[in-house]
């Protein structure tokens, strides 16, 4: 049964491995040991400061909350391997280590762990030998190497060979999983149905930051500058970051760009001197809702992940803004974790990252010592390993708060799913792998997404999850017109008997016209999309048609009903 039965030994009990340099031995041996079995002498030996001159003029970039030089380190317990191989020998620290990692008690204890990673030595020699080597790759379209970012950091940290061993062969077993996660990004890119069904959600998003005064979650003033801030891309409040890169009010600084993963791209872009890094969200951010088609999927992931951080907690990277503190904070129901499946890879044991003290939350993510390590003790990540399915950064909180921001908006089933996978792919195609911070994979974010009600099971080497087709959205779009055509006649028939005045009559008059034009719309619109003999450019063009007009109407329908809710309606009718 394809679940988590089996646990890491030394569970709450990490062990820590120290250095021992062997009297009369070659400067290249040195030797691990377990902490709670014995005390070995710890020799000094010359430790760099992790930032050679190369990776300090390639990787001055750093992580997306703060800048540093290191672009791989591997330490085991406090000894610091890739600093040692980078003055001595990258090959004999390899082998030393995995020799001493076979040769480790509570490995030799795990037969099935001890059998996987010597029958995969060379893989994880390999492996090893990238985690330990400080030493950037350049950018290419191999591969092995991103096109605009080059090689991925993996700042790795395990406090026992037990747990490098575990991380390693997990590494190991889930790569031609690595390369299907890789694949499905692209589909996603090039998937226009799913596509459609995203600028559904933002254009939800586009009414409801123009309506927020009239539900009552803001006064008119604030509502006035939280379009101000949204429309010219700058925060109200005058502020600069600090050495820490932490924003901090200053009324002699200046008004900030809004969008910490915009400013991300646009800096990076230019200090790389690579368009391709850039985005194209304009000043006014209003108008990728406005005008979603207009937009590449990338511009659209950048602006939902900056509006999530701009409705919700201010993080202290973001400047104050009108706008936060207004998104709903997440519940214990949204952030289950997945630790046991089925045999049909249904969820059948889960935990909370809500649940206890700090330590608690982040083993229910999963994350280890580093932002680039696993906890291979955390119950998903033993999940993970046994179905052999890529980890890496931990279960993300960020997905968690990003399908808050559409449940906010009230998005669609299908349009939470078209998100989740945006999601996913924004983070395996076109974010920075040098950051300190490691991407998400596919499980670390459909996994967290499952809780919004967003399809995904999980097998041995196997995903299911969502695939968006034009009549998947064909089909949602036909229920919420039918929809829309009740309810405009549900008004009418209210509208009836009624005696009123100017200008209401003519205010009501016009958006009844209005909803007739986009009726027309969308019903050309849905024969097009519907219609097998056209081409499938002109298909997705027409879907886009229909999921944007809807969204239109809906506001028209919106505006009817405020204005029907001041009149007085006789008891009669």
């Amino acid at each position: 049964m394809p679940q988590a039965e089996k646990t890491p030994r030394n569970n709450n009990q990490p062990t820590a491995a120290v250095l021992s340099q062997q009297q009369g031995e070659d400067k290249a041996a040195f030797q691990f040991a377990d902490a709670r079995h014995q005390l070995v002498k710890h020799m000094q030996l010359q430790q760099l400061a992790n930032n050679s001159r190369q990776v300090k003029q390639w990787h001055a970039i750093g992580s997306l909350a703060k800048q540093h030089p290191i672009q791989r380190k591997l330490v085991i317990g406090t000894f610091n391997v890739s600093a040692w191989a980078e003055t001595n020998n990258l090959e004999a620290a390899v082998n030393e280590v995995y020799r001493q990692m076979c040769a480790d008690t509570d490995v030799n204890a795990d037969a099935e762990l001890l059998v996987a990673v010597q029958g995969n030595a060379a893989a994880i020699k390999r492996q090893l030998s990238k985690w330990i080597e400080n030493k950037p790759g350049k950018a290419s379209a191999s591969d092995k190497s991103h096109p605009d970012y080059g090689r991925k950091q993996q700042n790795r940290a395990y406090e026992s060979l037990y747990n490098l061993a575990r991380g390693l062969l997990g590494w190991v077993e889930s790569k031609p999983m690595r390369r299907v996660e890789k694949d499905l990004a692209n589909q996603v890119y090039q998937n226009a149905p799913l596509q459609a069904a995203l600028n559904g959600l933002l254009g939800k998003l586009y009414f409801k930051i123009h309506n927020l005064a009239a539900e009552g979650l803001v006064d008119p003033v604030r509502q006035q500058a939280i379009l101000q801030e949204l429309q010219t891309g700058l925060s109200n409040a005058k502020g600069r970051f600090d050495e820490h890169h932490r924003w901090v009010q200053d009324n002699a600084g200046e008004h900030t760009k809004l969008g910490h993963y915009q400013r991300y791209h646009r800096a990076t872009a230019q200090q790389d001197a690579n368009a391709n890094i850039d985005h194209g969200v304009p000043d006014n951010q209003l108008e990728v809702l406005r005008n979603p088609v207009a937009y590449s999927l990338k511009d659209k992931m950048l602006l939902l992940h900056d509006l999530m951080e701009y409705f919700g907690r201010r993080q202290s990277w973001n400047p104050t803004t009108a706008g936060e503190d207004l998104l709903p904070v997440e519940t214990r129901d949204d952030t289950m974790v997945t630790t046991a499946v089925d045999a049909e890879g249904e969820r059948t044991g889960a935990v909370s990252m809500s649940d206890g003290d700090a330590g608690a939350k982040k083993r229910a993510r999963g994350m280890g010592k580093t932002t680039a390590s696993r906890d291979e003790a955390a119950p998903s990540t033993v999940l993970a390993r046994y179905l052999k399915l890529p980890v890496w950064a931990g279960q993300s909180m960020t997905t968690v708060r990003m399908m808050k921001l559409a449940q906010w908006v009230g998005a669609s089933e299908l349009e939470n799913s078209a998100l989740a996978m945006t999601i996913f792919a924004y983070w395996r195609k076109d974010y920075d792998h040098r950051s300190d911070f490691a991407y998400h994979t596919l499980f670390e974010v459909l996994d967290v997404a499952k809780n919004f009600g967003v399809t995904y099971k999980m097998q041995q080497n196997t995903h299911i999850h969502p695939d968006i087709k034009i009549e998947n959205v064909l089909a949602e779009a036909r229920g919420k017109y039918q929809h829309l055509v009740q309810i405009t006649q549900q008004f009418a028939t209210q509208l009836k008997g009624l005696n009123i005045g100017e200008p209401l009559r003519g205010q009501i008059a016009q958006l009844f016209q209005d909803i007739k034009a986009l009726d027309a719309n969308v019903k050309a619109a849905f024969q097009l999309a519907s219609a097998n003999d056209q081409n499938e450019d002109t298909r997705t063009d027409n879907l886009n048609v229909v999921v944007i007009e809807l969204e239109n109407a809906v506001e028209k329908q919106r505006q009817i009903k405020a204005l029907l809710d001041t009149i007085p309606i006789p008891a009669d009718l």
